[in-house]
């Protein structure tokens, strides 16, 4: 069997596929966002999927990024965010704040049951800086560390980010549930 990830994101994609220990089949997609929890997305994601591809194995994200100053927003709609340009972005933290937490929801859809897993970092908005990444990365720094996260390479960033613990824990997950051997 195969584990598909749908997204129209192929940077996504490639960063899970070097994340998990076992393949990954990239189904490009594009989603329409609706105002939600970022877990209620992942589920209707699956549920549309599951009916249109239902016996594949899928594997779905949403990403989410919330300003205390803003409460909680821009939450998944960081992209629209994100347009507005990070100079705009340095004028809204100045004045509500910094203080920010990025969350990662994987939603795993295997057989009849659904697992989601969700990595959270809370952290601060920053003036943007970085090269190895793009996006948010540029300007969300993990409490804790004084770098963003497109300032790390890869192999330190994986273990930091929320989409890196959100995989992580599907990782642990599948070896607990010996899924893995499914996986061709």
């Amino acid at each position: 069997m195969k584990l598909h990830y749908f997204s129209s994101n192929a940077e996504k994609y490639e960063e899970i596929r070097e994340l998990l220990p076992f393949p990954l089949h990239h189904k490009k997609v594009k989603f329409t966002k609706e105002q939600s929890s970022l877990k209620d997305i992942v589920l209707r994601k699956l549920k549309q999927l599951k009916n249109l591809y239902p016996d594949d194995i899928i594997l779905v994200d949403s990403f989410g990024l919330e300003l205390e100053g803003l409460h909680g927003l821009p939450g998944p709609y960081v992209e629209a965010f994100l347009n507005m340009g990070y100079e705009n972005i340095e004028n809204i933290v100045q004045k509500v704040g910094r203080k920010a937490r990025a969350k990662n929801v994987l939603g795993l859809s295997i057989f009849e049951s659904v697992i989601l897993f969700e990595g959270i970092c809370d952290g601060q908005i920053v003036e943007a800086r970085g090269t190895y990444s793009t996006g948010f990365d540029r300007i969300f720094m993990v409490d804790r560390d004084c770098c963003t996260l497109a300032e790390h390479v890869f192999n330190e960033k994986k273990v930091i980010s929320p989409r890196g613990c959100s995989v992580f824990y599907l990782v642990k997950y599948c070896e607990r549930n010996q899924i893995i051997r499914l996986f061709s």
